[in-house]
């Protein structure tokens, strides 16, 4: 989750730190695993974005490969650097590391610390995200509440029929299936009902016919 927080900002320092790599990449030459740079400006903006190499067997290269690749981010600077580019992300002791292994760069990783970036600047964030999830099961729970409320309806007026009593018609709410079977229950109860009244008009006329006899 926090690598989606991260990618927006991410991304923007990515073409920064790109633009300032091509550069380097061409007055780097690699002489016998180390490297040496020829441009001093060039390595000193790097040294101010706290960028510095580490070989990929040394003890700081754990750290590396403790990261979370980023392939959004690989593939983009890949596309910056017209060579294969690997970036992975973790979150250090002070703040956000990001890494890189490029394949014009054998045997050596870079490092660069995100000190602007730290993991209590997306509490709020969080917090928020937290607070939209609590928010959508609530509607989600009143929203099958709702849909509920007719069927609850339904079955006690399916109850009610049971012990011989006919309620009054039910709303036609919810659904159209839910509707539909409602339109269907107050159709039956209605005919129940006609029946019961017939039923009693035909018992009363068979009881007078008795009681003239």
């Amino acid at each position: 989750m926090y690598n989606y927080a991260l990618l927006p900002s991410l991304q923007q320092f990515n073409k920064i730190l790109a633009h300032e790599l091509v550069f380097f990449l061409e007055d780097t030459e690699a002489v016998d695993g180390q490297i040496e740079m020829d441009a001093p400006m060039r390595r000193q903006v790097l040294a101010q974005l706290g960028v510095t190499i580490h070989a990929d067997d040394s003890p700081m290269a754990e750290e590396f490969s403790q990261a979370l690749p980023i392939d959004l981010m690989s593939e983009e600077m890949s596309d910056e650097l017209e060579t294969e580019t690997e970036v992975r992300l973790i979150l250090g002791e002070e703040s956000y590391i990001l890494w890189m292994k490029i394949a014009a760069l054998p045997n050596s990783l870079i490092r660069i610390p995100l000190s602007e970036l730290q993991e209590e600047d997306f509490a709020p964030l969080f917090r928020n995200s937290l607070i939209m999830a609590l928010l959508v099961l609530a509607g989600g729970w009143l929203f099958i509440r709702l849909q509920n409320r007719p069927l609850t309806a339904l079955e006690n007026a399916a109850k009610l029929v049971g012990q011989g009593e006919i309620p009054p018609p039910l709303p036609e709410k919810g659904a159209s299936e839910i509707r539909s079977v409602t339109r269907a229950f107050n159709q039956m109860a209605k005919g129940i009902q006609e029946l019961e009244q017939d039923r009693t008009l035909l018992m009363a006329g068979i009881s007078t016919i008795f009681a003239r006899r």
